[in-house]
């Protein structure tokens, strides 16, 4: 099989999504003035086949560090799923 970005959110109703790395078409980091000053941000991932304007995941209140590596880390994969056909492996660091 691809390999997937899986995600789950909520707290009381969970829900989780589940992205092939080969429909991802664009990673960001964004963050907002309160973002930038609690040292934290927003990892948006566009997919293909989603609506446009809308990422199909936004994973917020990440801290700004692991935000970019996981950022690094995504594009990485995109970028040799394109080139190479194959998935390299996605591995999140655990968080503390």
């Amino acid at each position: 099989g691809s390999a997937c970005l899986a995600f789950r959110e909520g707290w009381l109703s969970r829900r989780w999504t589940t992205i092939e790395v080969a429909r991802i078409q664009a990673v960001a980091v964004e963050a907002g003035p309160l973002d930038r000053w609690a040292g934290m941000a927003t990892l948006a991932v566009d997919v293909a086949g989603t609506s446009a304007g809308s990422a199909s995941i936004a994973i917020p209140y990440l801290p700004r560090a692991e935000a970019e590596a996981l950022h690094a880390r995504l594009t990485r994969s995109v970028v040799a799923h394109a080139e190479t056909g194959r998935d390299e492996v996605v591995t999140p660091s655990p968080t503390g």
